[in-house]
């Protein structure tokens, strides 16, 4: 799985980029050690009635979502970057339990879907299907560009996106800058995949 080489290009991060990879070896030593907060989105009217957990650093702040499909957002407010892993709910009007893993990368990765993406500034680098805790679920990773006021803005992400009930329930982490240094964005997304990889596996349905 494409974590897997993530985790491997941190470690070399790691030695380039020490009081990141400090924090980052701070808040994975305080997940693993227990040191952590969890979020419920029972009676949460964004969660599409459904009962989904998930678990975070102690450090961290848990912040809600302005836009209508974002349940809940997670900030590390002491680390220089920008970054923020956020809970998504929302309908999924595809039946995913008819398609092949092909065509089900294809709903992300044909031309079609690339260029509707890219109107609004999305481009998908990435696509594994995979499985979470038994339920279909697609790992991705991707940039995103916009311009606002003059600032032209990008940012580097992962996703982890789980099928349920004709709901996608998503778990994005989100490094945001300028445009123009997204492989810098991208070398501090790397440093912060093994903390992502332990809050997504902990992302629980609560429903079944």
């Amino acid at each position: 799985m494409r974590i897997l080489k993530y985790i491997a290009a941190t470690l070399v991060c790691f030695n380039t980029s020490i009081n990141l990879a400090s924090a980052q070896e701070k808040d994975i030593l305080l997940f693993t050690s227990g040191k952590t907060k969890t979020y419920n989105t029972a009676d949460n009217p964004k969660a599409e009635g459904l009962n989904v957990s998930v678990t975070y650093p102690e450090t961290w702040t848990a912040i809600e979502g302005e836009r209508p499909n974002v349940v809940q957002k997670f900030q590390d407010k002491g680390s220089d970057a920008n970054i923020t892993i956020g809970l998504v709910i929302k309908e999924f009007p595809v039946d995913v339990s008819v398609l092949s893993d092909s065509e089900l990368k294809d709903v992300y990765m044909s031309p079609e879907a690339q260029n509707k993406m890219a109107a609004s500034g999305m481009k998908i680098l990435n696509v594994n299907i995979t499985k979470h805790k038994g339920d279909r679920a697609v790992f991705m990773d991707y940039h995103n560009v916009h311009e606002k006021n003059g600032f032209r803005g990008g940012a580097a992400s992962m996703e982890l996106q789980v099928f349920y009930k004709e709901r996608l329930i998503g778990l994005q982490i989100m490094v945001m800058g300028q445009a123009d240094e997204i492989d810098s964005l991208d070398k501090t997304l790397s440093s912060f995949t093994p903390l992502f990889f332990l809050v997504s596996e902990s992302l629980t349905i609560n429903d079944k």
